[in-house]
């Protein structure tokens, strides 16, 4: 049988995680404690609003499970695509009010999809920007640095919601 030392050590027997692994694992000890300290932020009961649909376009999929779980547990409805090609074939289908999307990424780029969205006839969903690089010259659209702050982002997707 496997006993457990101490917090933060590895049980007897237990293979070492991968970073990888390693980084999931604490960003979803992270999502699961501020659910817990700050709990969803929409009303309940029968006036409750239709959820904002947010799609998140990342192709780091620990950063894009982890803003899905905060964003789900902050009572948005959420859906995600691991790159720009991907995320033109969901707008159809889901429908986003906010498009948070990474400038940097293979094929067609967070700039590319921010392109298409201002071609829409409707004007689009609002399309807010994350990168570990500095906000790109001349963009005007909500722009959020990597590492995330979460208190910054939720007032980034309300900001870019009133935008629209």
């Amino acid at each position: 049988m496997r006993t457990t030392r101490a917090a933060g050590r590895r049980r007897q027997g237990a293979q070492p995680l991968r970073r990888a692994d390693r980084n999931a694992a604490i960003a979803a000890q992270f999502v699961c404690v501020r659910a817990a300290a700050v709990g969803p932020r929409f009303a309940r009961g029968s006036d409750m609003r239709p959820a904002t649909r947010i799609l998140i376009v990342d192709d780091e999929p620990n950063a894009r499970n982890a803003l899905s779980e905060l964003l789900r547990d902050e009572g948005y409805e959420v859906s995600s695509a691991v790159d720009g090609t991907a995320a033109q074939a969901r707008l159809a289908e889901f429908q986003p009010d906010v498009i948070l999307t990474d400038v940097h990424m293979p094929g067609v780029d967070g700039l590319g999809l921010l392109e298409m969205a201002r071609g829409m006839p409707d004007g689009g969903p609002a399309v807010v920007l994350m990168s570990a690089r500095p906000q790109p010259q001349g963009i005007d659209e909500p722009f959020i640095g990597k590492p995330i702050d979460i208190d910054q982002l939720l007032a980034t997707v309300q900001s870019a919601l009133h935008r629209r």
